[in-house]
């Protein structure tokens, strides 16, 4: 017989929802301990508002200075080189002076503030960013002003980290959502699929859609997620990359919210960022190229999936919090 528990918990700057399958009520705990853990080990190495975070000290170090990373910090800079350049840049993990410039310089949860080197640039590309091993361990450099921003891929990377490791440690399946960016990998349990229900961006205590899959990511981008006033405009998190400027919502092909189905948390974020940030022509003919599913929310409401999103669909059912993301 197969033991089911969720927990949910902070982490990285969010919510974390964790639900693990495993043959005995003692594994269950354990694993639990292990993916809280981990959740918080990633954070301190990743985020931008720890000032002691290796992507902090990366981006505070002499340009050309080679910094110290470890495996975890180099398996993200290498995922968010790969992303810039799978989508054309349409993903940027390189635009954290326009993000700071927008007025997001600090958490929404605890205040940190972020600090950056007077010559940081938003102009940096995927080329300013060098990765290597050597003999002492992994180690990374920026040139030309880059500063580096993990946001949502280091989120869906910490789902991914999280859910395969739990599996490595006898779990039977894990579903594991950090901030809406959701992993699923095993056996559901009671199930042969797991649900997923997506929330409305716009009025969180519904449910826009549900799906099933029997595993991979799922991620939701959307201009709704973090948002402040700056004097009496409302500003948004999300930056093109064209324009160092939030994302305009008043734009052709503009979007306010996008989800896309995918292998990983990972990509599922970078996909569905790509998707929010080219806009509903340019960012679905991207994802066909990589035969992803997608569901999209135009700024005047209405909403549109590929033909692929079909296959995963189900019934929207009523708010269930720890079934959401």
């Amino acid at each position: 017989m197969l033991h089911t528990r969720t927990a949910v918990f902070p982490a990285m700057g969010n919510t974390a929802r964790v639900i693990v399958v495993a043959d005995s009520e003692n594994e269950l705990s354990h694993l639990i301990e292990v993916a809280q853990a981990r959740l918080a080990q990633l954070e301190v190495r990743w985020s931008r508002f720890i000032a002691t975070s290796e992507v902090s000290q990366l981006n505070t170090a002499l340009h050309s200075v080679w910094t110290p990373v470890s495996d975890d910090t180099a398996m993200l800079l290498h995922y968010l080189v790969e992303a810039f350049r799978a989508t054309n840049g349409a993903f940027n993990p390189f635009l954290l002076p326009a993000l700071i410039d927008a007025g997001y310089s600090h958490s929404l949860t605890n205040n940190a503030t972020v600090s950056l080197p007077s010559s940081a640039s938003w102009h940096a590309t995927a080329n300013d960013l060098e990765v290597q091993l050597t003999s002492s361990g992994w180690q990374a450099r920026l040139h030309n002003g880059a500063t580096v921003d993990p946001g949502g891929m280091g989120k869906g990377l910490a789902a991914d980290i999280v859910a395969e490791q739990l599996m490595s440690l006898n779990a039977r399946g894990v579903s594991i959502s950090v901030g809406g960016d959701l992993r699923c990998i095993g056996t559901p349990g009671d199930a042969e699929v797991w649900p997923v229900h997506i929330e409305d961006a716009e009025h969180p205590l519904r449910i826009a859609a549900s799906i099933v899959i029997p595993s991979g990511g799922v991620a939701t981008s959307s201009t709704h997620a973090k948002r402040w006033h700056v004097g009496s405009d409302m500003q948004h998190h999300v930056i093109d990359p064209t324009t160092g400027k939030p994302i305009a919502q008043d734009a052709p092909e503009a979007l306010h919210t996008t989800t896309v189905i995918a292998s990983t948390a990972a990509w599922a974020e970078v996909f569905a960022t790509a998707l929010l940030v080219s806009g509903e022509k340019i960012g679905t003919e991207l994802l066909a190229f990589f035969h992803l599913a997608s569901r999209v929310v135009r700024t005047d409401g209405s909403s549109v999936e590929t033909a692929s999103w079909a296959q995963y669909a189900t019934t929207p059912i009523p708010y269930q919090e720890n079934e959401t993301i």
